[in-house]
């Protein structure tokens, strides 16, 4: 469905503070699937798209483009197809996808720690948008060892964006996370005007603080066991009633076990619960369990909308084996504070990436989306987005 609402900044402002997206990837027993929660306050990544290979992109970077010469700027052929969520009136940007050969991406907020680099001229590497590394990982890269050599080979920078038809802003504050069929993730984020490169990274990933903080808060509750059958000193005393809860009279140790795990939705306990859900969870049995778990771990991370600012809109479960994408709707803004609930009974619209011939073109297909040129550029009103 292609409905565009108009949006004003100041709304999208407030909306992005309390944005709160999350990303979970079981990882076990063989099966790799990962889940996605798309939160935001107005419509964003409405439609799925697809691209194929063989178009071709110019980085669309917008500023300061009378400082960087053009023949610096990166164009690229697509080398994969994929099926991802974005808007076909902004054809070269995507917020999540999979591509054919397993790689998986997911484009989060991260308010509050972004610093994109801006334009060094002593660094002759090839420029790109910092909002193009998840479409140009999911067309280049063959795997999450991939992306990284090939992240590694360009230069990533600040750049301005078309949030909605007709609005620009910069400074936009995301990081990435990138998976695939082996199991390997990492988490991309820029901080003090550095690309930074987590490898080997985790099975979760929200929003801020920066992804190492992260990890070392996680650490604190890898006590919580569902195998403990004695109370846990580390949160006995912090939880309210704990020892009273831990003795009802027909408790069982793999509930009590978890008394400690926080329910609030900040990002940092989102973190918490997606790890400690994921950790403590029976290995799946074959695909569809995994694909089953995936979405009730969605459901433990995910926000409930007590205002209309941390509104799932929609979720995705990406089989990385099998190559298929379920994507849900949830909720669909026709004004600030007037929704359209969708009905639970309608369920996931499944894509099967087997089934399509990404190396031929459909009619209407773009074969190349080229950017803005230094002059057109020049007469945008480009914001910066408050953090």
């Amino acid at each position: 469905m292609r409905i565009v609402t108009k949006v004003t900044l100041a709304l999208v402002a407030t909306t992005s503070l309390l944005n709160a997206c999350g990303n979970i990837f079981v990882n076990k027993g063989g099966f790799h699937v990962e889940g996605r929660t798309m939160e935001f306050g107005a419509n964003i990544a409405n439609e799925v798209i697809v691209r194929f290979v063989g178009q071709k992109q110019t980085s669309n970077i917008m500023t300061n483009l009378d400082k960087i010469p053009q023949d610096q700027i990166l164009s690229w052929e697509y080398k994969n197809g994929f099926v991802g969520r974005g808007d076909e009136w902004r054809p070269s940007f995507t917020l999540d996808g999979l591509n054919e050969k397993g790689v998986s991406v997911s484009f989060l907020y991260a308010p509050g720690i972004t610093t994109y680099p801006e334009y060094n001229k002593k660094d002759k590497r090839k420029v790109i948008s910092a909002y193009e590394m998840p479409i140009y990982i999911l067309t280049m890269a063959d795997s999450t060892a991939d992306a990284i050599k090939k992240i590694k080979k360009l230069q990533w920078v600040n750049a301005g964006f078309e949030i909605y038809p007709g609005q620009y802003v910069k400074n936009v504050p995301m990081h990435i996370s990138i998976r695939d069929k082996s199991g390997n993730s990492a988490v991309v984020e820029w901080i003090d005007g550095k690309t930074v490169i987590n490898t080997n990274a985790k099975n979760v990933m929200t929003n801020s603080p920066a992804y190492p903080k992260q990890l070392k808060n996680v650490a604190k509750y890898s006590s919580l066991k569902t195998t403990n059958t004695k109370m846990n000193k580390n949160f006995e005393k912090r939880f309210i009633n704990y020892k009273t809860i831990f003795n009802m009279p027909g408790a069982r140790a793999e509930q009590t076990a978890l008394m400690g795990l926080p329910a609030d939705f900040t990002p940092p306990s989102r973190f918490v619960r997606g790890t400690v859900l994921l950790d403590n969870m029976i290995a799946p049995q074959n695909s569809t369990h995994a694909r089953r778990q995936a979405t009730d771990i969605l459901g433990a991370i995910a926000t409930i909308g007590v205002n209309y600012s941390d509104l799932a809109l929609w979720y995705t479960v990406k089989d990385l084996d099998n190559l298929v994408v379920y994507y849900q709707e949830l909720y669909f803004f026709q004004s600030p504070t007037k929704l359209i609930a969708r009905d639970p009974a309608t369920g996931f619209t499944t894509y099967d990436l087997k089934d399509i011939d990404f190396k031929t073109l459909p009619i209407g297909f773009s074969k190349e989306y080229k950017a803005l040129t230094p002059k057109e550029a020049k007469k945008l009103t480009i914001k910066a987005m408050p953090q």
